[in-house]
């Protein structure tokens, strides 16, 4: 009987040892894939908290601005300042998690191609007031995110897709309906306070969708290449 072997070099011997310490601190079996959770994805709980909680902000400052807008306060500006900055940071802080967790992506292009829409979003939220470009743009970059990676993370990126999506129809709806008192601009400030509340809901909910796929333990392994085995 021929037995063949494959001669061990310096270099292939270096590879192995590091795929082997590579396994060692992920807590992984050699051959077995590293995906998105056994790379530390929950170590990013605390920034979805942060995420959240800015999200909340965003409501609350939102829908006091508007309330001040609504009666022709002079005081707005404090509100709206607090508003615009929650909005940076809760957009920031979404998309950069959702970006560390779908780091092994089937689709890596159209990951690529999302996470660049959805940081004109975040671009965007400067100019805080105008809901639906900001909107537009995350809901559409989270939607292409969502359709590149494997279960069950597309549900909860869907989720956060539309909470954005779906604030612009509200505020168009709520608009020609003529909810609340003008502003001196013929804008209806309680429209934009109604679309940031469903807005924030249905963000918060994908945020909470999205912490618990970290645990799911029918969550697709093998988005990502394994390291080659130890020799």
């Amino acid at each position: 009987m021929r037995v063949t072997t494959t001669p061990i070099t310096p270099g292939s011997a270096l590879v192995a040892v590091g795929a082997d310490l590579q396994y060692a601190k992920r807590g992984l079996r050699p051959g077995e894939a590293m995906t998105p959770w056994s790379s530390g994805g929950k170590s990013l709980r605390p920034l979805m908290i942060v995420a959240g909680a800015a999200w909340l902000m965003v409501a609350a400052s939102g829908v006091w601005s508007a309330v001040q807008d609504g009666h022709g306060d002079d005081d707005w500006v404090v509100s709206y300042t607090v508003f615009m900055l929650s909005l940076i940071v809760a957009a920031i802080v979404s998309v950069s998690v959702v970006a560390k967790l779908t780091h092994g992506a089937r689709r890596p292009r159209m990951r690529k191609v999302g996470l660049v829409v959805a940081g004109l979003g975040c671009f965007m939220s400067i100019a805080a007031w105008a809901l639906p470009v900001w909107m537009v743009l995350l809901g559409s970059g989270y939607a292409l995110i969502a359709l590149s990676v494997g279960p069950p993370m597309p549900r909860a990126i869907a989720c956060l897709s539309a909470a954005q999506l779906v604030g612009t129809p509200a505020l168009i709806v709520a608009t020609e309906i003529g909810v609340g008192t003008p502003d001196s601009y013929g804008d209806y400030p309680a429209a934009a306070a109604i679309a940031l509340v469903m807005t924030v809901s249905i963000t918060i909910l994908g945020l909470a969708l999205l912490s618990r796929s970290l645990d799911d333990p029918h969550r697709e392994r093998g988005s990502v290449a394994p390291l080659p085995a130890a020799l």
